[in-house]
């Protein structure tokens, strides 16, 4: 079993927090050869499998494998810190109660770090600040735009509703569907044109976190 860290945007660590996010994409890297499907099989003898690329086994081995774990990355601060504690508050649960914003640790593990009044960047996360991991339970490859609806949903998306014109981007008076939001949150943090080009992607799937969290 391998831990890792994984990033996540903090509408997503919201999802994930009210138990709605099971899944995650994620673009393959490199992307396989075009004209032939893509996939990944385990090699006898090699715990990690690799990527395939119609009958050819392509070096790269897969970042995601059932049963690893990985532990999210947010955006955080050092709230306040006392001689035992080390108080931690995360961006995407302000505005909700007290107790899911923070979290307490022994302070040793905050080393020299001070409190702050902004919140510092997720890839600054460092593994002990981090209150969700998550546990893999099915990985597989596909295109981007396979996605389904009901992968939506694993995803964390919401009910479907007529645009008003707000985020995300959204003309007035259109059916926005789930799969039609899950283009528009792609396009927003991957880049305009990011979803049309319909890379390959790792498609991660995880349980359910309850709703008592954090944990």
């Amino acid at each position: 079993m391998r831990e890792r860290p994984i990033l996540f945007s903090g509408p997503m660590v919201r999802a994930l927090l009210d138990g709605r996010k099971t899944q995650t994409r994620r673009v393959v890297k490199p992307q396989p050869p075009e004209g032939m499907e893509a996939g990944f099989l385990h090699i006898e003898g090699e715990p990690i499998p690799r990527i395939t690329h119609g009958r050819v086994v392509l070096p790269q081995a897969a970042p995601f494998v059932a049963g690893d774990r990985r532990w999210v990355r947010e955006a955080w601060r050092l709230h306040e810190r006392f001689s035992d504690v080390a108080r931690i508050v995360y961006q995407a649960s302000r505005g909700r109660s007290w107790t899911e914003q923070h979290v307490d640790y022994p302070a040793a593990l905050a080393g020299k770090l001070q409190p702050s009044a902004g919140f510092k960047p997720s890839i600054h996360m460092p593994r002990w600040a981090s209150r969700i991991t998550l546990e893999i339970t099915d990985v597989r490859v596909e295109r981007l735009q396979d996605i389904s609806e009901e992968d939506c949903t694993a995803e964390g998306i919401g009910e479907p509703y007529f645009g008003d014109g707000d985020p995300p981007f959204v003309e007035p008076g259109v059916w926005v569907s789930r799969r039609m939001q899950f283009r528009n949150l792609w396009n927003h943090i991957n880049g305009a044109g990011s979803w049309d080009a319909n890379p390959w992607v790792w498609v991660v799937s995880f349980p359910a976190i309850a709703k008592d969290a954090p944990q």
